[in-house]
């Protein structure tokens, strides 16, 4: 840190988007001896500006802490006296350049330099931080003719941007504005970092993720405020926005689509016969409450009903009705609770990733956590906010239940799900329990595997126990060997892959994986014979594949061998191991 009468070489200067207009005046520090030019993550929220991969390790001077930069981006930096002069730079993103500690003006009449300089920081941004931090490789392509030095004190450099102003100053016993730079000395490490780009499992994946200003807000809500109960399972708080709406009344809503379903369930008795049971066993197991009279009447702006309707999976194995809660139901105001919660980043690998690795190894292991938004609790001051309305005879008067997990429907609901999971396996005693928790779950199904079956029944082990100390058991496990996995028929158990809780991603690539043969085969429904785009379009999707749409003839061909993709079979593994090596050229 400079706390001495020094001054640094800085510049007013005027940073712009080179794609839009967007533009702001800031202050940028010429440093030579940085090995890298930097901004601050201020700066490109400000412009706007598009970002690019580029992770590094940025140190300090000594033991300084390192951090992680968040991508490359470009910008545009002009002079403030000749909007002519401009120079367009590639810079690191840094969350903070510097602080300043000070902000006392520099004393330049002890100096024996020429008047009416043109002075690059005029000092009109003597209380704001250095946003911008200009390496060798720019600095010296900024120098210009004009060089004074004062004895014993500091000199004055010509720049494009202006004189700047460096070295010891008199400033009256006073001491002038000092700064903590971050990116005195950078450690780029370019074997490693090189290394690490191709093993990707080397580093979680939300640690990869550059986030936006509202998922970060998600990130650090979560970290200040959840919690455990008396029996370690998580408590989580909903991320209101800042700049929500108010909300307006949601019961006549509510109870209006309820008396939608209750209709319903008079035409069909077996729906609600379902519907019934899967509430009993919501209230069974403590995952919702009724609300007391005394505290059912309240301002509609701190509470929120939500509609609920079943949603049917008659090919289910477990679950045929399941009830789900719309948090997307406009009030009165026409806000919607949704529309006040901030939606948090994805923080698990993408769907492709996890088959991809899943083939690696010789043995696959899957399994399930039950119920896995219902495992988090949400703390008590947030549950009107998930009130619903019940009971199961019309005979009844209409209950007031409030939910007490967190709620499929909800905006914020995977969030706050896979953040607790993911917690769960920073947290783990075991490197690689906590690493398969990390990286090997889609939602709530895990898709992993091991070497040998000693490494997959003590992971099987080791991550049941892990999640079980958070309240998250695991059911359905399936393997490609018997031993493995005990009371499971496996002449009939084919773990369908697009079973997993998500609508839309995962029902499109239609997987199955049969253990016994260890293979991936497709499940495909005949096709109509009406040649529509409607159709073309719907069947395709069904489908991980692409195929020609432009004319009907060519649609005809494809329908007639469509059948052909259930006899399709793709081996699992592709007989190698995971510490394999691999080296990719390209020429």
């Amino acid at each position: 840190m400079v706390n001495q009468r020094v001054a640094l070489p800085t510049a007013v200067v005027k940073a712009s988007n080179t794609n839009t207009t967007g533009a702001t005046v800031c202050k940028a520090l010429m440093d030579s001896a940085s090995m890298g030019t930097f901004v601050s993550e201020d700066i490109v929220q400000r412009l706007r500006l598009s970002r690019r991969n580029g992770r590094i390790k940025v140190g300090g001077i000594g033991e300084a802490k390192s951090v992680i930069t968040r991508g490359i981006v470009s910008l545009q930096l002009t002079s403030r006296f000749d909007s002519n002069v401009s120079v367009n730079i590639d810079a690191f993103i840094l969350n903070r350049i510097s602080h300043q500690d000070k902000s006392d003006p520099v004393n330049m009449s002890h100096c024996s330099f020429p008047p009416n300089l043109n002075m690059a920081d005029d000092g009109s941004l003597i209380s704001q931080p250095i946003d911008v931090l200009i390496g060798p490789q720019h600095f010296f392509d900024f120098l210009t003719d004009g060089k004074f030095t004062s004895t014993g004190f500091s000199t004055i450099q010509n720049i494009i941007f202006g004189y700047v102003l460096a070295g010891k100053v008199h400033n009256g016993g006073e001491d002038i504005c000092s700064y903590s730079v971050t990116a005195s000395i950078n450690d780029f490490k370019v074997d490693q970092a090189s290394r690490r780009f191709w093993e990707t499992e080397n580093e979680p994946q939300v640690l990869r993720k550059l986030y936006t200003p509202e998922e970060q807000f998600c990130e650090n809500h979560f970290q200040k405020t959840h919690g455990y109960d008396d029996a370690g399972r998580y408590i989580v708080k909903l991320p209101f926005r800042d700049d929500s709406p108010r909300l307006g009344d949601s019961y006549t809503s509510a109870r209006k689509q309820f008396a939608s379903l209750e209709r319903r369930f008079e035409r069909d008795e077996s729906l609600f016969n379902q519907y019934k049971a899967f509430m009993e066993e919501y209230i069974a197991l403590g995952h919702m409450e009724k609300i007391p009279a005394s505290e059912v009447n309240k301002s509609c702006e701190k509470v929120f009903y939500l509609p609920h309707h079943p949603v049917l999976k008659p090919d289910s194995r477990s679950t045929k009705c399941r009830v789900v809660f719309n948090g997307s139901a406009k009030s009165a105001s026409g806000a919607a609770l949704n529309d006040l919660l901030a939606v948090g980043p994805t923080i698990q690998r993408d769907l492709t990733s996890l088959l991809l690795n899943f083939r690696r190894y010789r043995i696959g292991l899957c399994g399930d956590i039950v119920k896995m938004y219902r495992q988090v609790l949400v703390h008590h001051d947030d549950r009107d906010y998930q009130r619903i309305l019940w009971r199961t005879s019309a005979a009844q008067p209409i209950s007031h239940y409030r939910l007490r997990t967190v709620t499929y429907g909800t905006a914020t609901a995977p969030f706050l799900a896979t953040r607790c999971l993911y917690a769960t396996g920073k947290d783990a005693d075991e490197p690689q329990t906590g690493f398969m928790i990390k990286n090997n779950f889609y939602v709530d199904d895990l898709i992993a595997g091991a070497t040998s079956v000693e490494e997959a029944i003590n992971l099987k082990a080791d991550i049941t126990k892990t999640l079980a100390i958070r309240g998250f058991p695991l059911s359905k496990w399936v393997s490609n060997d018997l031993s493995i996995i005990q009371n499971v028929d496996m002449q009939t158990s084919d773990v369908d892959i697009a079973e997993i809780d998500t609508e839309s991603s995962l029902k499109i690539l239609g997987l199955q994986w049969q253990p016994l043969k260890d293979c991936f085969t497709f499940k495909v429904a005949p096709v109509v014979n009406a040649c529509t785009k409607r159709v073309i379009l719907s069947e395709s999707s069904k489908i991980y594949d692409d195929i020609p749409v432009a004319l009907s003839q060519s649609w005809l061909t494809f329908r007639q061998n469509y059948a052909c993709f259930n006899s399709l079979r793709i081996p699992r593994w592709v007989h190698t191991s995971p510490r394999d090596k691999f080296q990719l050229c390209g020429f």
